[in-house]
């Protein structure tokens, strides 16, 4: 069974809403520049999983699929979804930071191939410093998620 239009507008499914958002911000931003450099791939291949991961449990507690009677332990499973994807994202914003201080002091050389070309060195620079934003904001989100799945379940 199916829950009315206004479940949407709930904290867990808004929480999950923002957190789509921010993955899918943060893929469309690194969509022109991920061949640069191996760990761009890494944190676009992260954030695609993500976006797909979180709508699928989206839909599932759309449709209650949680609260059957032959459920699996959605909240343990839901907790620990929330913290693996806190962890990479925590992590891909370290690779971040460490990425614009880099590119901020002009040592482009960790890098495989230059930016593209009608991006240029300054917008990509730009570009990361949003993305690693981007990033740390789905880190808090999914943390928020975490802490409200620990303290409240899944209602």
């Amino acid at each position: 069974m199916a829950n009315s239009v206004l479940w949407c507008v709930r904290t867990l499914s808004i929480l999950k809403w923002l957190q789509i958002v921010c993955s899918l911000v943060a893929v469309i931003l690194l969509t022109d520049g991920r061949i640069q450099w191996g760990l761009y791939t890494v944190i676009y291949v992260g954030a695609l999983l993500l976006i797909v991961l979180t709508s699928l449990t989206l839909l599932l507690y759309y449709f209650d699929v949680h609260r059957g009677t032959d459920a699996l332990p959605w909240t343990p499973i839901e907790l620990s979804f929330n913290t693996v994807a806190t962890v990479f994202l925590l992590i891909s914003v370290a690779v971040g930071l460490y990425d614009c201080v880099k590119m901020f002091e002009s040592q482009w050389d960790h890098h495989s191939y230059a930016p593209p070309a009608n991006i240029g060195y300054d917008g990509w620079r730009n570009r990361m410093a949003a993305i690693t934003g981007v990033l740390a904001a789905d880190a808090a989100l999914y943390l928020t998620s975490a802490c409200r799945t620990a303290r409240l379940g899944i209602a």
